[in-house]
């Protein structure tokens, strides 16, 4: 089955399936330009970025596959299932988790961890960047009166990120 929704370029549609894989069908005749596996299901929409298709896989790892030809580039586990797709700038990649309150900054050409941040709460959807400011829903409220300074959480987007040290993690505040 299908869950992931697909993305169309240069006459290809992509998309992820329950199968763990990732197909590239052509978009007139249905023929198959090439397939990716990954270790789990594919829920997340995969993200198109130049010449790179992203992968986020529920078998905890975030893929680049090459548009072209479907080879691997790269691919980082991180440990937890992947439900959404990261952020792409140009930079960087910002990807949340299933079941862990970090946010993981990528670099996007090598996939390596170059910092994590502790947002303090589950992360429910996102991330997503407005007006240079990436944000984030947690996931819970614990009472109606915190539902604005609880939901959204921000942090801006910069060019470059420092490597967060294990033992302190970097954590933001919630938006008011």
């Amino acid at each position: 089955a299908v869950e992931s929704q697909p993305a169309v370029r240069d006459g290809r549609v992509l998309f992820g399936s329950n199968d763990g894989r990732v197909y590239a069908l052509e978009t007139t005749a249905g023929g198959q330009y090439w397939r990716f596996s990954t270790a789990d299901a594919i829920y997340a929409p995969v993200r198109l970025d130049g010449e790179h298709v992203l992968v986020a896989s529920s078998g905890n790892t975030l893929s680049a596959v090459d548009f072209i030809s479907g080879q691997r580039l790269w691919q980082t586990d991180l440990g937890h299932p992947l439900r959404e797709p990261p952020v792409v700038t140009s930079q960087f990649l910002y990807q949340i988790v299933e079941s862990d309150p970090n946010l993981y900054i990528l670099n996007a050409s090598s996939g390596q961890v170059v910092s994590v941040i502790n947002t303090g709460d589950w992360n429910a959807a996102g991330p997503w960047i407005a007006r240079d400011r990436l944000m984030r829903f947690l996931s819970c409220v614990k009472r109606s009166s915190q539902l604005r300074s609880s939901l959204v959480t921000t942090v801006p987007v910069r060019r470059r990120w420092r490597r967060a040290s294990p033992r302190r993690p970097v954590t933001f505040a919630a938006a008011s």
